[in-house]
């Protein structure tokens, strides 16, 4: 079986990625790779969640934004996705069983 690797979406300066671990997961479901110098800021997901219970209120917040952002980018990879089935060169190559 061969890796096909795909770009699934740019983020942007003060973008955030890893939301994953909001939702309960302990690994990020994807990987990043920087193509220019930057600085990342880790926040444990654990400590998060536990802040977000101790203050439901920003914790609402934070759940509401992170909904917002998760859904945008769940319409564009799936657009992206899509194209890429349309038009990838290894999957069009791919036999059909």
């Amino acid at each position: 079986a061969k890796d096909i690797q795909v770009n699934v979406r740019a983020i942007d300066p003060g973008e955030a990625f890893g939301l994953s671990v909001v939702l309960n997961r302990d690994n990020c479901s994807m990987t990043a790779i920087c193509d220019e110098a930057a600085t990342i800021f880790v926040i444990n997901g654990n400590a998060l969640r536990n802040l977000m219970e101790e203050d439901h209120s920003m914790g609402y917040l934070f759940m509401r934004h992170t909904s917002k952002v998760l859904h945008k980018r769940w319409l564009m990879r799936t657009e992206q996705f899509v194209k890429t089935l349309k038009s990838h060169p290894d999957i069009s190559a791919l036999e059909v069983m």
